[in-house]
C-alpha cells in the first residue's frame, strides 16, 4: 500500500478518469471522477467512494448535495423539466 497524498490523474483501461488525491491507493479528499459513459462526479471522496459535498452530473440533469458511501444522502425528490415542441413536461420523482 502506498500513501499518495498529492493530486494525481489516473486512467483506467475502460476509459474512466480520476483526478485527485489518493490514500492507500484509494480515492480520498477532493477530486473529479469521469466515467467513460459521460457521467461525472466532482467533490469529496472517502475510502474510494463519493462522501460529503459534491455534484453528480447525469445525461438529463445533475444533483448537488451530500453523499454518503456513494449514495445521495438528503435527496427528497428530483424535478425534471422537458420541452418537447410546444409541450412542457414536468416530472417530480421521489427516489
Amino acid at each position: 500500500m502506498v500513501n499518495r497524498k498529492e493530486k494525481e490523474f489516473f486512467y483506467w483501461i475502460n476509459g474512466d478518469i480520476y483526478g485527485g488525491g489518493f490514500v492507500n491507493d484509494k480515492k480520498e479528499g477532493n477530486g473529479i471522477y469521469i466515467k467513460a459513459s459521460g457521467k461525472r462526479y466532482e467533490g469529496k471522496f472517502k475510502n474510494d467512494k463519493p462522501e460529503g459535498k459534491g455534484i453528480s452530473y447525469y445525461e438529463d440533469g445533475r444533483y448537488a448535495g451530500d453523499f454518503k458511501n456513494d449514495k445521495k444522502k438528503d435527496m427528497e425528490f428530483i424535478i425534471i423539466i422537458m420541452v418537447i415542441e410546444w409541450w412542457v413536461i414536468i416530472l417530480i420523482i421521489n427516489p
